[in-house]
């Protein structure tokens, strides 16, 4: 019985050592996936975007906010709850998860209910095809619920 209880304690003891020890090792750092990297920051180059843009909407060409809401609340008739809907946001044309690159030609200004709307369903559509329904959809009034202008040139209503 005593055998027993002093292997017991010499196995504790030999694993509790070998436990440190590892804890000194260094494993090898893993690959990252295209999902898993780490992503540059997108605000340098959605202000450029909307500087580009003339602070509208790539897809829906609705004006957007960058700062406040009240950037719109102030010129339009629509509550801050509506404005929520026309944040800028970046926008990958090519998305992150299919390779897309975080550079100024891969990235536009959308507003948050674009963005949101062409990557909800899985997999987005193309930036072209998506333009093409968002203006078609908001011509016939059923987009976001919000004409702000014409879609087209940026003029009011």
């Amino acid at each position: 019985m005593a055998l027993v209880t002093e292997r017991t304690a010499f196995h504790r003891l030999v694993t509790s050592i070998i436990g440190i020890a590892m804890s000194f090792i260094k494993s090898p750092p893993k690959e990252k996936s295209v999902k898993t990297q780490k992503r540059k920051s997108l605000k340098t180059s959605r202000s450029r975007a909307y500087q580009v843009q003339h602070g509208h909407c790539y897809y829906c060409h609705q004006p957007m906010w960058k700062e406040s809401e009240q950037e719109l609340v102030s010129r339009f008739p629509i509550t801050s709850k509506q404005a929520q809907l026309l944040k800028c946001t970046g926008e990958h044309l090519v998305p992150h998860s299919e390779g897309g690159e975080v550079s100024q030609e891969n990235i536009v200004a959308a507003c948050l209910f674009c963005n949101r709307t062409r990557h909800k369903a899985g997999k987005a559509l193309t930036s072209d095809a998506f333009k093409t329904r968002a203006q078609y959809r908001l011509s016939k009034g059923a987009w976001h619920g919000l004409r702000l202008t014409d879609g087209v040139s940026g003029r009011t209503h």
